[in-house]
This record gives C-alpha cells, structure tokens and sequence, in this order.
C-alpha cells in the first residue's frame, strides 16, 4: 500500500476560557453552566448490548515503552454493589478499578486457598492462565487480557504454564529486571520491520499434581495483521510434577501490516494478537480447565528512505539544487515531507520525548490564508504521542515575546479531563487566554514525530504581515521532565525561504529527485538551517527526519 500523505482530522471547537492543563501555560477558569430537563420513566427491563464488554473508559495495552501485553485479565468492573462504610445495610454502586480488583483479589485468595504450597508464580499463573475470552464481546487481548477470570477452572486446574521458559519467583531475579518478572504473555514486543518477521517463544508447562494429563496446542488469532502460528509439537503428555515445553512460533509478513496510515490517511495502530490455548484431551483430566496464554506483537513494516542534495546544497549563493530520494531495502514506500528546518536539539535526558528537531512547512489553501504544519522530532520512539506535550511558541508582532501556544496535547484531558490517548493541536492565545482545537495532530503511534496544524489567519497571519518567529520545548507527561530546543527560528508562511515538497512517494528500492529553491532575500529574513525531511514511515528515531544543511 501506498501512503498518500498524513491526513489532519478537524476537530472545530472554540473554548475560550477553560482552564487547560498544559504544563507551560494555564488559562482562565471555565464559566459555570446550567441546564434544566424533565424525563419521563416507564416500567420495563431496557436492553444491555454492552453487557461482557469492555467499559469505555478501561485503560488499554500494550504496556508503554516495551509494547509488552497489558493488561494481564478482566473482571467485572462497572456499577458493581458494593459495601457503603458507615451507612448501616446499605451499599453503594461504583465503577473503575477499585470495583474490578476486588474480583480479582478475591479469586486469588481462592487459589491460594486450593494450593496453598505452590508459589507466586504458579498461582498468579494459574489466575491468569484459566480466564475465558469467550465470556466477553469483542474480545480483544490488549483490552482484555486474557480474558474473563473464572474462580471454578482458576482452583480447579493442577497445570500452569510459563512463558519464556522461566519459571522462578520474582524475588529470585535482580530486582528491577522487569525481563523477568512479566512472562504473563508469550509477548514478542515491538519491531520494525524491513523483512517478513519470524520468532519464537518457549512455553514451559508445569503438572503440579498428582495424576497424568495431555493437553492439545492450538492457536486461535484474535484480529490485527495476517500472521500464523505453528509448535513444534501439539499434543504434550505430562505425568505427575512433570513439565514439558513447546515452542511457539510466530510468522507475520512485512507485505500483511501495513504502514503508519490507513488509506485515508489517518494514523493507525498495527498489532498482532490472539490466544495458545492448550485444552485437556479428556474431560477429566486438569480437572476439565484448558489453558490460554495470549500472544502479541506491535510491528512497523518501515520505509528506508533517506534524502540528499545532488551536488552543492541549495542556498543564498545557490538558489537552486535537486534532492535525490533514494528507497533502498525499504519494505514499503516512503513518502517525503519537507519542512524547512528552525530548530536542533541535543539530548537533554528526557526518556522517549527528547526534542531532535523542529522544522515548519505552509500548505496554501487560498490567496491569503494556509496551513502552517510544525514537525517535532525526537531522538527515540514513543509508544504514544499524547504521553507528552509538544509546545511551540510563537510570535507573530515581534513585541513582548510569543503571541500564541501551539500546543500538542492529549484531546481528552482538554476535553473531557480524561486522557484519551489522541493527540490534538490546540492554539491558546496568550493575550486573552482563548484556545481552539481545529485539528487534530498527526502523530503516529510508536513514532517519533509529531506534526501539529494550524491555519495562518488563527494566527493574525496574511500575506501583508506574514513572518513569525517560534521556539520549541518538550513535556514527558510520565515523569514531569522538560526540555527546550535552544534559540529561535523564522518562517514566512506565505513565501517560504526554502521550498517545501509535499508526500513525495517514493516506491521500495527506487529514486525520485525533488528540486529545491531558495529565495535569497528572503533567505535573509528567514533563514532556515535547511531541510528537514519527514518520513513517520521510517524507523523511529533521527531516520523520520532526515537533517540536510543549507548551503551558504
């Protein structure tokens, strides 16, 4: 498939007002509001289609950082009854987290009770190992886990498995070795894919009791790009405190993922998920209870574009060059976007939102306004995008510092102060404190740039006054830290100092040349360090940006 280019969704809404929770700016409270509304009720039992599926509001793997599969299980969770302290009989209806644990806690003590010499491997194990996704709608194992526990098959089953092959306690590994804490999923992790991708994973299967059981290996795939499953074996026999091992393997096809962007242009999310599932050949054996153990991968099938001047670099003195686009081992094809370059960055610490670059491209949309786009590059891949805030501040009068924020932020918290996980570009004036959302950003997951909208008349731009000059920093909303890229850029948005290509598709192991002008005059007032060259299907890291110098 090829990517025709980002797409930035648009999201109107004005609110003026609203105290948004940016780390570098804070406006004004919210006015209140009122409403008045009558109902009418009537006897009957209303339908429930969301019964056994997932709340709107559950947290949802995979585990950031790492890709790992998150969470573990689920359990009832939404208006659950539970005890009201201190109201006498009387109980009280909750929903989230608080509700869900106690189920689970509860089916913990139960095992714990039916095989209180096993340890906390084996119990937590055979919690998590006996859950049924066939007990939810929609199942889905970055949502749900492995399923819906269940406290019969949980106390009844006398097998556990592990993946990995690792079978010891936590307390027996280096404290803080996560590797070897989570063996919960047969979890390959993250890739980025050049080649088709083929792994494997041990599963080791622990008897516990005292008579002799077989389980029959199959693998269901639940969603998520084409892929097999295969074992080196698929019937395992074990006898009394035996253990067997199978390994299984995981083939998906670079061809089958599919890249950054659906065919609309939209951001998408790319995983590969589904569920080992060892079943006992007899119903009386493991006392009837199967096994799951999820499977799951998050893969990039990437470009391998990178970019160059032919000959001498465009500059004042050169007003003119070509850019060669070469493809190279690229699985897919890569599109180039090019920006003109404001702003570098070092690292400066900040785990997974340290600023690289910075660069600005205008996209016209009529004789006097357009779309400004600013890139934000960091140095490594970020799992989400809206774990961070992406700040550009920008002055557009040359008096008294920035005029306005652009600001990346997740839409929820702004929204609805809940994050949500999507990432908005959202323009506060700093003058008055109003902010609008008319775009959302394009932000990859697993990526590591950013592309924030915003039109030019937001800006008070026009082509009689259309320079502005921005500076950068970034938020890691994870642990509070910052950093901010040092000094200043400048960019006419109506008549650039250095062209800016827009999606030039470049197809697996082929070339394509762009030509590159620069205006020397305006060059002078606008200088850029050059182009920057933003391809989100490339690798994550400097390769999303490719960082070509100006000539002089």
């Amino acid at each position: 498939m090829i990517n025709n280019g980002p797409c930035y969704p648009p999201f109107e809404g004005d609110i003026p007002g609203v105290a948004i929770p940016f780390l570098g700016v804070l406006t004004s409270d919210a006015p209140a509001l009122t409403a008045s509304a009558t109902a009418a009720l009537a006897s009957g039992t209303p339908a429930n289609p969301c019964f056994r599926a997932a709340a709107d509001f559950s947290s949802g793997g995979p585990r950031f950082g790492d890709s790992h599969l998150k969470p573990n299980v689920a359990a009832p969770g939404v208006s659950i009854l539970s005890t009201f302290s201190g109201s006498g009989n009387q109980g009280e209806r909750l929903s989230g987290t608080s509700m869900a644990s106690p189920h689970v806690a509860g089916v913990a003590a139960l095992v714990r009770q039916a095989n209180p010499s096993w340890g906390q491997r084996a119990l937590r194990a055979a919690l998590e190992q006996t859950a049924d996704p066939g007990q939810l709608i929609n199942f889905a194992p970055r949502i749900d886990g492995g399923g819906l526990v269940q406290p019969i098959g949980a106390t009844r089953t006398q097998a556990v498995a592990f993946a990995g092959g690792d079978d010891r306690e936590d307390g027996e590994h280096e404290r803080g070795n996560r590797e070897g804490r989570d063996r919960d999923s047969l979890s390959f992790g993250f890739e980025e894919l050049l080649h088709d991708f083929s792994s494997s994973r041990e599963l080791k299967v622990r008897n516990l009791g005292r008579t002799p059981i077989a389980f029959k290996v199959t693998a269901t795939p639940v969603g998520g790009a084409p892929h097999t499953v295969s074992f080196n074996r698929t019937t395992i026999f074990l006898g009394p405190r035996d253990d067997a091992s199978v390994d299984v393997k995981l083939r998906v096809p670079a061809a089958s993922v599919g890249s950054t962007h659906d065919d609309l242009g939209n951001t998408a999310f790319r995983e590969v998920a589904g569920v080992v599932t060892l079943t006992p050949i007899d119903a009386s054996m493991n006392g009837g209870a199967s096994l799951r153990v999820p499977y799951y991968l998050v893969p990039r099938v990437r470009s391998n574009l990178s970019s160059d001047f032919v000959g001498k670099p465009a500059g004042p003195s050169r007003p003119s060059s070509n850019v060669k686009l070469t493809n190279f081992g690229g699985a897919i094809a890569g599109n180039a976007d090019f920006y003109a370059w404001g702003l570098r960055g070092k690292r400066q610490g900040v785990e997974f939102f340290d600023p690289r670059a910075v660069g600005v491209q205008t996209i016209p949309i009529s004789l006097t306004n357009s779309i400004l786009v600013f890139a934000v590059n960091t140095f490594e891949r970020f799992s989400n995008a809206a774990a961070g805030e992406f700040d550009i501040l920008i002055d557009v009068d040359g008096k008294d510092g920035p005029d306005f924020l652009l600001a990346g932020f997740d839409l929820g918290a702004i929204t609805a102060g809940v994050f949500n996980g999507q990432l908005a570009s959202v323009l506060v004036n700093l003058k008055t404190g109003a902010a609008r959302i008319r775009f959302l950003a394009d932000a990859p997951t697993d990526g590591s740039t950013v592309l924030l909208p915003v039109l030019a008349s937001d800006l008070g731009i026009t082509p009689a006054t259309p320079r502005l000059t921005y500076s950068a920093q970034v938020f890691n909303l994870l642990d509070g830290s910052s950093a901010a890229l040092p000094g200043t850029a400048s960019f006419n948005a109506f008549t650039p100092a250095i062209s800016n290509a827009m999606f030039v598709a470049v197809a697996p192991n082929a070339t394509a040349t762009v030509p590159v002008t620069v205006d020397p005059v305006e060059f002078a007032k606008t200088p850029a360090l050059g182009l920057m060259v933003v391809t989100q299907d490339n690798r994550a890291g400097a390769p999303q940006a490719r960082l070509i110098e100006a000539g002089r």
